[in-house]
C-alpha cells in the first residue's frame, strides 16, 4: 500500500490543479501567480501540530475545501479583496494595506513572492540566508507590532516563534 511521501507530491499536485481551474472558471483571462497558489495553500492548511509551521509537517495538511472558499469570497468581494496580487520595484519598495475587522476576532495573514534565482553553490548544506528579496510581514495593531512565524534549523524541534523571518519566501 502506497502511502506517505509516496503519496503526497500526487496529492498535492492534484489539489493545486483543481484550484487553479477553478479560479480560472470564476476570474476568466486571469491566470493565477505561483505564488497566490502558493499562498493560498499554506494559507488554508489544516495545522498539525504546534501553531504554525514545523520542521515535520510543514504548514500542515493541505484544505482544498478551504481554499476554495477563499477563492469564492474573492470573487464575491464587493467592499475589498481576499487575494492580493502585487508587484513592488526600485520605486515602490512597500505596500501598505489597512484591514478593518467589524467584530474582534482572530486573523490570518499570509505574504508568499516567487523570489529570484540566488546565486548557485555546491555546497548543499549551506545555511546561508539566500533570499534575493527579503520581504517582511508586520501587523500593527496601535503601537503593538506582530511578527511573522519563524523556525530555527539549528534547532528543528522547536515551535515556529514570531520573529524576523530571513530564510523563507512565505511569512504568516
Amino acid at each position: 500500500v502506497a502511502s506517505g511521501t509516496s503519496l503526497s507530491s500526487p496529492g498535492a499536485s492534484g489539489s493545486a490543479i483543481l484550484l487553479v481551474q477553478y479560479y480560472d472558471r470564476l476570474f476568466k483571462h486571469e491566470a493565477m501567480r505561483a505564488s497566490t497558489l502558493k499562498g493560498l495553500l499554506l494559507h488554508t492548511a489544516d495545522d498539525l501540530l504546534e501553531p504554525g509551521p514545523d520542521y515535520q509537517t510543514g504548514w500542515g495538511l493541505i484544505n482544498v475545501h478551504k481554499a476554495a472558499q477563499l477563492i469564492r469570497l474573492h470573487a464575491n468581494a464587493t467592499d475589498g479583496k481576499h487575494l492580493i496580487e502585487a508587484s513592488l520595484d526600485s520605486i515602490h519598495d512597500v505596500e501598505t494595506y489597512h484591514v478593518v475587522i467589524k467584530k474582534p476576532k482572530r486573523i490570518t495573514l499570509t505574504l508568499c513572492w516567487t523570489d529570484p534565482d540566488g546565486q548557485p553553490t555546491e555546497d548543499h548544506d549551506n545555511r546561508q540566508p539566500a533570499l534575493v528579496h527579503d520581504l517582511d510581514l508586520r501587523v500593527s495593531l496601535g503601537k503593538k507590532v506582530y511578527l511573522p512565524f519563524t523556525l530555527n534549523p539549528l534547532e528543528p524541534e522547536q515551535p515556529a516563534v514570531p520573529g524576523d523571518n530571513i530564510l523563507d519566501n512565505v511569512e504568516q
